[in-house]
């Protein structure tokens, strides 16, 4: 097994060709922070991130957390039914701080659903587990206290 995925950055590219994707964003993340993290004004938020990223081959991505932004969202491309075994999404299941020990983290699996997605503190340690067979597919973004990045292509 290997720890990593294949990763494609498509910040600006997305953003030039596909505003709406964007405008989507924005709207998921505000439902998100409006209701469950009482913060209302994640417009003034920037796209940091968003990033086509695949798992195969017993690839896995180790816990981590995206340190430089605020929220990340995930949405999934793939079927866990018929696309891929394994590779669950773990999250810590505590409230997540800067300088949290993630050794003594304990972690709860999510399935997200073909066409589903979830959206999460960035600060909460999370990670892949290892995929046993085809193919995992998602699209991650994150979003930040700054303006949206462009990436010239």
């Amino acid at each position: 097994m290997t720890s990593g995925n294949n990763c494609s950055s498509m910040g600006g590219f997305v953003a030039g060709v596909h505003p709406e994707f964007v405008q989507y964003v924005r709207r998921v993340a505000a439902m998100y922070t409006a209701t469950l993290l009482n913060v209302t004004d994640v417009y003034q938020l920037g796209i940091r991130v968003v990033e086509f990223i695949s798992y195969e081959g017993g690839n896995y991505l180790s816990t981590h957390k995206d340190s430089d932004s605020v929220y990340t969202m995930l949405f999934m491309l793939s079927d866990a039914s018929s696309d891929y075994a394994g590779g669950e999404f773990m999250i810590q299941n505590q409230p997540c701080y800067w300088g949290d020990d993630q050794s003594q983290s304990h972690y709860i699996n999510i399935t997200v659903p073909l066409g589903g997605g979830i959206v999460f503190n960035s600060l909460c340690s999370h990670g892949v587990r290892a995929i046993h067979s085809g193919r995992r597919k998602v699209v991650a973004v994150e979003l930040w206290r700054y303006p949206d990045v462009m990436t010239n292509f």
